[in-house]
């Protein structure tokens, strides 16, 4: 993604939305995964990688995989993405220090949703991470986050 350009992740629930960003190009990949092994994020960061050329110039941001089920083989399959992601950060030597990720929380209630959605300026590296939380009973949304990811909760717990 050329500079003049504003990334928008879409909304994320169990999904991850995932930004390589080139600190001296000003230039980004982006990319919204349902799963992020079986939809090619490591294809994604491999490409990244070849083209910017220097990782200790890129930094990688990460947010979503908000889980809400009871159902604990569906809970570990989608717990696997951040595994899948902490290991491709080190077999791309990603430096720790460039890597923003804030993952959702585990609920288990039927009667709430979750979601995250991570926009991105690639001129400036201007981020805004919302997180909002739904109450199906009552309509009701309630944003429990706004702001830069670099400061957000690594994770958050509702």
């Amino acid at each position: 993604i050329p500079p003049g350009n504003i990334v928008d992740t879409g909304a994320l629930g169990p999904c991850v939305g995932v930004i390589i960003y080139d600190t001296s190009k000003k230039e980004a990949y982006a990319g919204h995964f349902v799963d992020c092994e079986i939809q090619g994020l490591d294809k994604m960061i491999k490409e990244a990688v070849s083209n910017f050329n220097q990782v200790d110039k890129l930094e990688f941001y990460a947010a979503g995989n908000f889980i809400n089920t009871e159902d604990k083989e569906q809970c570990d399959y989608e717990l696997q993405d951040r595994v899948f992601v902490k290991n491709m950060l080190n077999e791309y030597n990603f430096l720790e220090q460039n890597t923003y990720i804030s993952w959702g929380s585990k609920i288990f209630n039927p009667d709430l949703n979750i979601w995250a959605n991570l926009i991105f300026n690639v001129d400036t590296a201007e981020n805004i991470l919302e997180v909002n939380l739904h109450n199906n009973l009552t309509d009701i949304i309630k944003t429990i986050y706004t702001g830069d990811i670099r400061r957000a909760p690594k994770n958050f717990s509702i």
